[in-house]
């Protein structure tokens, strides 16, 4: 995938989970509570849009709250998904985005040309236009095409990583190692190390996804202002998750 990983190739798609999904199993009976809940996320939820540049609906925030508003303005509504709204609007919702609705500094305005893994106008945010001030700093270096082989660790605590690059191996000290290398190589990489209990790499799954489509007599316009406008929480939350996910 190269510097900016998933970034590249996203289609931008940011909601929030629901308060309910951190308390399933107080909620609904099914699952685990999260130790977490929503509102110890939300701040975070925010840096983590200030920093994209999110375009959403204001008033999502009555399903999801909100302590600061949505960077960007929403996307505008297509047609079908207006009359979604005019339904159910207290379930019908822009989808929050971080292709851009107006232009920023870096990045232009969607096109909505229906081209996201590779955005032709770099208006959806990427490693590479949002966060490479990071990367000039002088004290950080990326390797790129390494594969990191173990954490070193010493009494429970990481010491050191050992990764390989282009047929030889590394190893890199430090005080504070993270790891972000997706639910299965970040599972991979702590297993190959010993770490972690038996928990680790276990309940991953495929998950199947249904695609409809349903077409409307006199709608023959899908002219929202990006790919994607609309998000429906019609069956999301209710009692019906203590048989079966969310929809």
């Amino acid at each position: 995938i190269g510097l900016g990983g998933g970034t590249n190739c996203w289609f931008a798609q940011t909601p929030r989970f629901h308060p309910n999904d951190f308390r399933l199993k107080s909620t609904y009976g099914i699952g685990n509570d999260w130790p977490i809940s929503y509102d110890d996320v939300e701040p975070f939820y925010c840096d983590a849009e200030d920093i994209m540049s999110i375009s959403g609906d204001p008033d999502m925030a009555a399903m999801l709250p909100r302590s600061k508003p949505f960077p960007q303005p929403p996307h505008r509504m297509s047609t079908p998904d207006r009359m979604m709204k005019a339904a159910q609007p207290d379930q019908h919702f822009v989808m929050p985005t971080a292709r851009a609705r107006v232009p920023t500094a870096q990045r232009s305005s969607c096109c909505a040309n229906l081209r996201c893994w590779l955005c032709p106008v770099d208006a959806k945010f990427t490693v590479n236009n949002g966060l490479m001030h990071v990367f000039e700093h002088p004290d950080i270096s990326v390797c790129l095409g390494a594969e990191v082989r173990r954490l070193d660790h010493v009494g429970g605590a990481v010491r050191s990583v050992t990764f390989s690059h282009d047929g030889k191996e590394y190893q890199v000290s430090g005080d504070l190692f993270i790891l972000g290398a997706n639910a299965i190589q970040s599972a991979a990489i702590m297993l190959r190390s010993g770490l972690g209990g038996e928990f680790v790499g276990s309940g991953l799954h495929e998950s199947y996804g249904w695609n409809f489509e349903v077409y409307l007599d006199g709608v023959d316009n899908f002219d929202g202002s990006t790919i994607t406008t609309g998000l429906n929480f019609g069956l999301y939350d209710g009692p019906h998750r203590s048989e079966h996910a969310a929809a």
